[in-house]
């Protein structure tokens, strides 16, 4: 049986925890699927890269996907889509396509339809009923009704996108890209909190910092961070303008409308990817890899579907033609930098800079690179820099911060002649904060995520753990940004949230409690701060410290009970293999000089 369910699962048969660790009283030939994973982490991965590799030469006609969603830019949508950007955060696709790999490898594919399913949530149950082959259920017809509703609503929101782009920028002429003497770029997302508004105008860079305008006189250009809004976009063009007259560098919003001619193209082949969509849906719903029974791509349909025909369509469509024009504008560069996170602008970026020949493209990963953040890892088929067919826009080279995101990648199949190590300029601040941390104090320190979901599961075990304690320490909250905790959630410990910047409130951490996924994980390792990573087993482990003894990883609040009580010493020394923090920047220096 496969068990979806916050229930007590039964201890009489054995069955397959989809989101649990398991415990003492269960079946004997119970497994845990999240369990399972980790242990067998390299082919699951492996066969799930492998699928969404194959699942763009499904063919309709004479036709690929890929070749059926190609654009007059020379650049395929389908790597704009979602399924091939392999986003996480608050999409489950990827944690429910390696339980259902994990299920098939356990029970073999013969045996798929003989498995039973007991699930609270009636979404994910039509979903796993779809990838198992099973015949559809009355409710499963229903949901399918509901789903070609919505369908039919997504071109409507699409124009209405479109329309409200325009008119957004309508005072934003065509063109805008300065002439300058630069032989290198730097493409930043603009801060606009950042921003000053004094009569000395000043701009650090979050992602950046102080580096390359230190060492070079790089152009810079800045993608915009949200949905356009005229009043942001006028008033980020005004504050770069006198930016640049303030310290004579060269600045640019990288953001115009979308030209007579182009509109026209746009919604010509966003009609056109409407027409590819309801050719290729049956045949997409039916594929299956030749070693196996399950049908993976209902995991990824409705991500697909506004990907293609939605919103999200329109907006991936405005921003690969306005790249492409904006591209053909800019000088030519020795080298352009990007920020590496398989984005979507990204992908558009690489391609367009390629084709016009603007510069040898480099990928910097600005933060920490994980196992399972899948937009790093693709399948070596699909990887353009081993293998020249494929048509993946990929930077000539890619940087990382430290050694551990390039031991990954070079494990991954990426050559090492691609791969480099420099400093890690968002956390080169924790090089100083190494000499101030005071772990005497006895401040256990909470700190949120990103996403509500890893919220909910960090503070309940934390919750579980702290008024079980007999004496209960200090503790400290702080929320992420994004995603405050909110009282209902803390309970009695929102009067420990702190307003304190991160920095301050880790220099007098003793201990810090967090979720695998967050990079406060990182810091606070880096530091040499005892962490505690608390694992969710909803999803998968996306901490960078996987397999790693350098922090505490816990399943539930017994085991953080431990940990917090003292029964067990909690050591740490600071850890220089994730973030290269030399202040001298050397490798950065012969970067930008080279």
């Amino acid at each position: 049986m496969i068990w979806i369910s916050e229930a007590i699962p039964p201890t009489d048969l054995p069955v397959l925890l989809w989101h649990s660790f398991g415990n003492a009283d269960q079946h004997p030939e119970t497994i845990s699927l999240p369990r399972f994973i980790e242990e067998n982490a390299d082919e699951i991965r492996s066969r799930l890269l492998a699928f969404l590799c194959d699942i763009r030469f499904v063919r309709h006609g004479d036709r690929t996907l890929e070749e059926a969603l190609d654009t007059t830019v020379g650049l395929s949508m389908w790597w704009l889509s979602f399924p091939s950007l392999k986003q996480w955060g608050t999409r489950f696709s990827m944690p429910i396509a390696c339980r259902l790999i994990a299920i098939e490898m356990i029970v073999g594919p013969n045996l798929l339809s003989k498995l039973s399913i007991t699930c609270d949530d009636q979404s994910l149950r039509r979903v796993v009923e779809l990838a198992l082959g099973r015949q559809s259920t009355f409710r499963v017809r229903v949901q399918d009704f509901c789903q070609n509703f919505r369908q039919k609503l997504r071109p409507l929101r699409a124009v209405i996108t479109l329309v409200r782009y325009v008119f957004v920028l309508r005072s934003i002429k065509e063109s805008g890209i300065t002439r300058n003497e630069s032989k290198i770029a730097f493409f930043d997302f603009l801060a606009l909190s950042n921003l000053s508004s004094d009569t000395s105008p000043t701009y650090v860079s979050p992602f950046w910092g102080l580096v390359p305008d230190s060492y070079a006189s790089p152009s810079w250009y800045y993608i915009y961070p949200t949905n356009v809004k005229r009043r942001g976009i006028m008033f980020a063009k005004k504050k770069l303008l006198e930016l640049n007259e303030a310290d004579g560098r060269a600045r640019e919003l990288f953001q115009q409308n979308i030209s007579v001619k182009n509109f026209r193209i746009l919604l010509s082949t966003f009609i056109q990817q409407l027409i590819t969509h309801a050719r290729f849906k049956r045949v997409l719903r039916n594929f299956q890899e030749s070693d196996s029974e399950l049908r993976l791509w209902p995991i990824f349909e409705d991500e697909w579907n506004e990907s293609i025909t939605g919103s999200t369509a329109i907006r991936h469509l405005i921003l690969l033609f306005t790249t492409e024009q904006l591209v053909s504008e800019m000088p030519e560069y020795d080298r352009v930098f990007y920020l590496l996170e398989n984005q979507p602008w990204e992908l558009a970026l690489i391609h367009c800079v390629s084709k016009h020949q603007k510069g040898k493209l480099v990928g910097v990963a600005h933060s920490t690179i994980r196992f399972w953040d899948l937009r790093y890892f693709m399948d070596p088929r699909e990887n353009s820099l081993i293998n020249p067919q494929s048509s993946r826009p990929l930077p000539t080279r890619i940087l990382t911060n430290g050694e551990h995101g390039t031991l990954l990648l070079r494990q991954a199949g990426f050559p090492e002649t691609a791969l480099s190590v420099v400093e890690a300029l968002r956390y080169s601040h924790l090089a100083e904060l190494r000499n101030s941390i005071d772990r005497e104090n006895g401040v256990v320190l909470l700190l949120g995520d990103f996403l509500e979901h890893a919220n909910d599961n960090l503070v309940k075990i934390f919750r579980g753990a702290y008024d079980s304690l007999a004496s209960k320490p200090k503790v400290q909250v702080r929320s992420h940004p994004i995603c405050p905790l909110t009282r209902a959630q803390l309970g009695p410990l929102a009067d420990s949230i702190s307003p304190l910047p991160l920095e301050t409130l880790l220099t007098n951490a003793s201990v810090v409690v967090t979720t695998a996924a967050s990079s406060s994980a990182a810091e606070a390792a880096v530091l040499g701060i005892p962490t505690i990573i608390v694992l969710n087993a909803h999803t998968l482990n996306y901490s960078p410290f996987r397999n790693s003894t350098d922090v505490y990883a816990i399943e539930n609040s017994a085991q953080l009970k431990k940990l917090l009580a003292g029964s067990l010493p909690l050591e740490a020394t600071p850890l220089d293999g994730i973030f290269n923090l030399d202040r001298s920047f050397p490798r950065w220096r012969a970067e930008l000089s080279g």
